[in-house]
């Protein structure tokens, strides 16, 4: 049998938060559809696809978070952490050669 892999505290919020829609539902279906709506609006807005900052593709699962050289921090793909990484790795032997 396998490991379940979902998370128990997001289970009881979606048990919490359908149950409050039902509830508003009950006082007037204009408050229970108005809270449909917002968990909706909630539940896009954290899922929704972010970008890298250097190439603009779109991160599906791994980013990582690089200090630029004038301190802007970004997030950037895979492929652009591998490039930095040589890059960084490339100047610090230049450094010490």
């Amino acid at each position: 049998m396998g490991k379940s892999k979902g998370n128990p505290a997001l289970g009881c919020l979606l048990v919490l938060a359908i149950g409050g829609i039902i509830y508003l539902w009950t006082i007037s279906p204009i408050y229970g559809i108005g809270a449909l709506v917002l968990g909706l609006i909630l539940l896009m807005a954290a899922n929704w696809q972010k970008d890298c900052q250097i190439c603009g593709n779109p991160i599906k699962r791994d980013s990582y978070t690089w200090t630029m050289d004038d301190g802007q921090k970004k997030r950037v793909c895979p492929k652009c952490n591998q490039t930095l990484e040589r890059r960084q790795s490339r100047e610090a032997i230049k450094k010490y050669l």
